[in-house]
């Protein structure tokens, strides 16, 4: 009976040596502390390292927040343009030809793979409109403050750094674009080289659009940078360059009136009956024209009643594919107006008006149209006809000045207040979406310490026994 028992104590006596206890534990870090020290630094280091170069690699990202400052201007239609009519579209930072020209003009992007970055979408581009005023330095369109989020998926380049610079020149990209339509810029000419050859009429409608299209320069630069702005190397405010062209505008108006009012006509003595034949030709040809215009305006009026009558324009988000059709819509409108307009006071110089049934018909009768008075050739008449010539040579060489200056004072202001790029936050591109080495390195320490003292205690437990 005593034998047995023994035996039972020796048996669980020897099962208790098999179990790792805290004493155990303590006395395997006391004998094989170096070997703990060094596992415990190769996990710390792994730790690290696979932090960095394994988890950070897949996801992390390198992003930005920025607002571009260009060259341009949103037009009628609520198309935001570059200043030389090119469409700007802010996703072009991310489409192959501008990655693939970022890439061939720096030897450190060569082995970036823009095939598999487009396949993958490994770079993509959001704008936002808010209402609020935004961070110093962002664009605002129809009265919201517009930025945009670029963001880029780190693993697909070489290094996090070289991916932060291919990002960056990404974003930069569109103010070489817009460079480049500054220094293309130039106000719309009307005013040709044979501009002597033509007729009172096309000379004074050649006058009314180059003026109309200088006052719409200044407009656009009083619109974007007020008018107090120094808008030219003399130092001149946009406030006085615009006056000055102001009286020139004025004299234009002048002539235009004058043109209409006494039927002034460019025509050679002795073919007065040639001149009225070609005048009411083309009076002709004028009023079918007007008809077009004027089905034209009602086809365009009935559908904007149609479309304001499908929604309620009070709910219309003014960034919606909607509401810019509506204002395309009234823009179109609205130039249909002033060209039937025009058209009507080119039909009245002719001799021709409408009758109470709409029709138009030649009426000879009006003292002010060109065909009264090349029948008449009044005396006076005739010597102020002649001297009108001579007014509407000087007015287009004055414009032609006015509008090499309205080019310039464009390209001025342009280059000296709206041409930058905005990059928030940190004022880089920053990398989001990681995990800092230095914990890797803690986890790595914390884990290579427990499995080694782990391991040791082990060691020491079977050590015990075999003295045994």
């Amino acid at each position: 009976m005593q034998e047995q028992k023994e035996l039972i104590i020796n048996e669980q006596e020897k099962e208790e040596t098999k179990r790792l206890t805290f004493q155990k534990w303590l006395k395997g870090i006391g004998h094989y502390k170096w070997w703990i020290i060094g596992g415990t630094l190769v996990l710390g280091v792994a730790g690290a390292l696979g932090t960095e170069f394994g988890i950070n690699r897949i996801t992390e990202k390198l992003t930005a927040d920025y607002s571009y400052n260009l060259a341009t201007i949103t037009d009628e239609d609520g198309v935001e343009r570059f200043v030389d009519g090119s469409l700007f579209n802010y996703a072009d930072v991310v489409s192959k030809t501008n990655m693939e020209n970022i890439k061939a003009q720096d030897e450190q992007f060569k082995s970036i793979n823009i095939n598999k970055i487009i396949k993958n979408s490994a770079i993509t581009v959001s704008r936002k409109a808010e209402s609020t005023t935004g961070p110093n330095g962002t664009t605002v369109v129809n009265g919201k403050t517009v930025f945009y989020t670029i963001t880029a998926k780190a693993k697909y380049f070489p290094n996090k750094e070289i991916g932060k610079k291919f990002v960056e020149s990404l974003i930069y990209a569109p103010k070489l674009l817009s460079s480049n339509a500054i220094e293309r810029y130039n106000v719309t000419s009307y005013l040709s080289d044979s501009f002597g050859s033509l007729s009172y009429l096309k000379k004074v409608q050649a006058l009314q659009s180059q003026q109309k299209a200088i006052g719409t320069t200044y407009q656009k630069l009083d619109d974007k940078f007020g008018s107090y702005v120094i808008g030219n190397e003399k130092g001149e405010t946009l406030a006085q360059i615009s006056s000055d062209f102001e009286s020139e505008a004025s004299n234009v108006n002048v002539l235009a009136n004058a043109f209409y009012a006494n039927g002034y006509v460019d025509y050679i003595s002795g073919q007065e009956s040639q001149r009225i034949s070609a005048i009411k030709e083309e009076a002709v040809a004028n009023i079918k024209a007007l008809e077009s215009k004027q089905n034209e305006m009602e086809v365009a009026k009935d559908l904007l009643k149609t479309m304001q009558s499908a929604t309620m324009i009070s709910t219309l988000d003014s960034e919606s594919e909607y509401s810019k059709e509506l204002i395309k819509l009234k823009n179109q409108i609205t130039n249909l107006s002033g060209e039937l307009d025009s058209m009507i006071k080119d039909l009245h110089w002719a001799g021709y008006f409408a009758n109470s049934d709409g029709e138009w018909a030649f009426d000879n009768t009006d003292t002010h149209n060109a065909c009264y008075q090349l029948t008449t050739l009044d005396t006076t008449w005739v010597e102020k006809n002649a001297a009108f010539a001579e007014e509407l040579s000087a007015a287009a060489n004055s414009l032609e000045n006015e509008k090499n200056e309205a080019s310039e004072s464009f390209k001025f202001m342009f280059n000296h207040y709206n041409n930058g790029v905005s990059v928030f936050n940190t004022g880089y591109v920053e990398v989001k979406g990681n995990v800092a080495w230095p914990i890797g390195l803690v986890v790595g320490l914390i884990l290579g310490f427990v499995i080694s003292s782990l391991i040791t205690g082990e060691v020491e437990v079977y050590k015990k026994e075999e003295k045994k």
